[in-house]
């Protein structure tokens, strides 16, 4: 164990400026903390039921060293330098818990935990807003509502509706690959199936935020008057809760299509 404390202390010291960026952005790190958590509280038990660690090759964490000295003499974004920082340390304790590199599904679940959900907003929130606005307006049409979007506004009887950034769907598509993530590491998923999980994941995630979209609409326009301002906030969770129901439900069931 002397040893073990002494690689983390190591770690702790050679990544001190993505461990001073994480501290800075703290309001943002409840999954990072989650997962450190859940991760832990693995790899703790896994090491008492054993009673020993894992001595492994040093040679992965010194590739990730290696890059991460890279990308500070490259322009790069700070969370890139975080990532690195993550997965050198998050490796460390599973190589050491269980003496084999982890599957697919872990590294994306370290990865999610970072306070990525800024940058997923600003590359994909505009082009999840023009989808959900454009699957949500056939969705209102059924219903007897001659709604037409007119870019990502929704326009109906003379009144215009925007899908802001919360109604593009970014935090719960996150919250999804999270879940996802930790189901297919959990379920020891291979790399396949880990890629057929995430593609039922975009399909609940964008089906669930079409349904939250199309029942805020009601409240918006006041099709339901005598709702109470909470309403808006209750549907979303509702509707969220509901859809990471039935995708735990969906991955729980989840064969492989093809062998990798």
């Amino acid at each position: 164990m002397s040893w073990l404390a002494a690689l983390g202390a190591c770690q702790l010291a050679a990544y001190w400026h993505s461990w001073r960026w994480l501290y800075g952005r703290a309001e943002e790190l409840v999954g990072l903390l989650a997962v450190a958590a859940v991760i832990a509280g693995l790899a703790a038990g896994t090491a008492l039921r054993q009673r020993r660690v894992f001595r492994f090759s040093l040679l992965p964490l010194m590739l990730l060293l290696l890059l991460y000295g890279l990308c500070h003499m490259l322009p790069l974004p700070p969370i890139l330098r975080a990532a690195i920082a993550c997965l050198s340390l998050s490796l460390t304790l599973h190589l050491a818990t269980f003496g084999r590199p982890p599957v697919a599904a872990y590294w994306g679940m370290v990865l999610c935990a970072l306070p990525v959900v800024p940058s997923l907003q600003f590359y994909l929130g505009y082009p999840a807003r023009l989808l959900s606005a454009g699957l949500t307006v056939p969705l209102l049409n059924m219903n007897g509502l001659a709604v037409r979007r007119e870019g990502t506004y929704l326009v109906w009887q003379n009144q215009m509706l925007q899908f802001d950034a919360p109604c593009s769907g970014v935090t719960m598509l996150w919250a999804g690959l999270l879940l996802t993530f930790s189901v297919a590491y959990l379920r020891a998923f291979s790399f396949w199936m880990t890629l057929q999980a995430l593609g039922i994941c975009a399909v609940f995630i964008i089906c669930g935020n079409v349904l939250r979209a199309a029942s805020l609409f009601y409240l918006q326009t006041g099709l339901w008057p005598a709702a109470p301002h909470w309403w808006h906030e209750g549907v979303g969770v509702m509707v969220f809760l509901a859809t990471a129901a039935a995708l735990l439900v969906a991955l729980n069931g989840l064969r492989p299509c093809w062998r990798g």
